[in-house]
This record gives structure tokens, sequence and C-alpha cells, in this order.
């Protein structure tokens, strides 16, 4: 699922969000 909102996030949250995560 982190995946997913990654992408709606965008760059602003990839930080935060990792694909590892």
């Amino acid at each position: 699922m982190d995946g997913s909102y990654k992408l709606i996030f965008g760059s602003g949250t990839r930080l935060l969000v990792r694909p590892g995560k």
C-alpha cells in the first residue's frame, strides 16, 4: 500500500515514504 500513496503524494513525501517499508 505504501507504493500506492507514494505515487499520490509524489516526491514531496518520497523522503518519508520508503519503497521498502
